[in-house]
C-alpha cells in the first residue's frame, strides 16, 4: 500500500476574471511537492519534492507537527471560505484569517501562505513560500490537460442535474382506461403518461416511480351499476397499502377514494386493483412527491 498523501483539486488566487488553477499537493517519504496548472493556457509549473528545510522555519513550525499534518490541514487551495478553525497538534489555524498570494518571477511562480495561528493564549503569524518552477509540456501533456477538464466539466454538469433534479416538483396525474370489464387480476389500467419521474409497465397496470421519496397519492375510482360490491385496493408492489369498500349500488353510479403517504424507492411500483370483477370501472390517480 502506497504511503503517499494526495490533495488535488482547482483554486482561484484573486477574483475573476483572473486565472484558475488545477493543483496537486502530494507527500511522501516526508517530502512534499506542489504542481499547479493554469487551466486556459495549460501552462504547469512545479516545486518538485522538498524536504522540511526548504520551506519550514522556526517562526512557521507548528510544534509536535509532522509532514503529512500540514498537507492534510494546509488551506492553501481551500475555495471556500471557512470561518471555522482546524487544530493540529493543539495548535489552531484560523482559516478565515488565511492569505494566499501567488506572485509570477519571470517564467516561475512564487506560492505564498500566510495563516494566523494559536497556540494556548498566544498568537503569531506564519508564513510559507513555495518557488514553482515551469515544466516543458509536449503535445500529448497538452491534450491530457484538456481531457482532464472535460472530465471534470462533465462531472460538474451531472452535480448540477442531479441537483435540479432533486429540486423539481415530481407530480403525477393519470387516468386509468375505461374498460368494459378489467383482467384476470382486477388491475385497472392507465393511459400513457408523458414525465420523466415516472412510467407505465408494458401492460399499462402499474405506475413505476423513477425518483425515490415520500409521496402522497389520491385515488377516486368511478363504477357504473354493479351487479354486486367490489373493493378498490391500492397496492405498492404487489402488497395493499389501503383499501375502499365499494357497496351494491342498485341502479346508481357509484365511487371510491383512497388519499395514502407513502415512501417509494427508485422502479418501486404502484397499482390499483379491484376486486369482484366490476365492469366498467375508470378512475383518476394524482401522485405528488413531499419535499426534497
Amino acid at each position: 500500500m502506497s504511503d503517499e498523501l494526495v490533495k488535488s483539486g482547482v483554486t482561484a488566487f484573486a477574483p475573476p476574471p483572473s486565472p484558475t488553477y488545477r493543483y496537486v499537493i502530494s507527500c511522501k517519504a516526508d517530502q512534499i511537492c506542489i504542481s499547479l496548472e493554469d487551466q486556459k493556457s495549460k501552462k504547469q509549473w512545479r516545486t518538485g519534492y522538498l524536504t522540511e528545510n526548504a520551506y519550514l522555519t522556526s517562526p512557521n513550525r507548528i510544534g509536535n507537527a509532522v509532514m503529512t499534518d500540514y498537507v492534510s490541514v494546509n488551506p492553501v487551495f481551500n475555495l471556500e471560505t471557512s470561518s471555522d478553525c482546524r487544530i493540529v497538534n493543539h495548535s489552531e489555524l484560523i482559516t478565515e484569517k488565511t492569505r494566499r498570494k501567488l506572485t509570477s518571477v519571470d517564467d516561475s511562480l512564487q506560492l505564498e501562505l500566510s495563516v494566523k495561528i494559536n497556540v494556548r493564549q498566544s498568537t503569531w503569524a506564519a508564513k510559507f513560500v513555495f518557488d514553482l518552477d515551469p515544466i516543458s509540456l509536449e503535445r500529448i501533456d497538452v491534450l491530457e490537460a484538456k481531457f482532464r477538464d472535460m472530465e471534470d466539466e462533465l462531472t460538474a454538469a451531472k452535480k448540477l442535474i442531479e441537483e435540479e433534479k432533486s429540486r423539481k416538483m415530481v407530480y403525477l396525474e393519470a387516468c386509468s382506461k375505461n374498460v368494459e370489464k378489467l383482467n384476470v387480476a382486477g388491475q385497472l389500467l392507465w393511459d400513457p403518461i408523458e414525465t420523466d419521474e415516472f412510467e407505465l409497465s408494458d401492460d399499462g397496470s402499474e405506475v413505476r416511480f423513477l425518483v425515490a421519496g415520500w409521496y402522497t397519492m389520491s385515488l377516486m375510482v368511478f363504477l357504473t351499476p354493479q351487479a354486486e360490491g367490489a373493493n378498490i385496493e391500492l397496492q405498492k408492489n404487489g402488497k395493499r397499502l389501503e383499501s375502499s369498500a365499494v357497496p351494491y349500488n342498485c341502479a346508481r353510479n357509484a365511487s371510491a377514494s383512497i388519499g395514502w403517504n407513502a415512501h417509494f424507492n427508485t422502479n418501486d411500483k404502484l397499482s390499483v386493483i379491484a376486486t369482484s370483477s366490476p365492469q366498467r370501472v375508470g378512475a383518476d390517480i394524482t401522485v405528488a412527491r413531499i419535499g426534497n
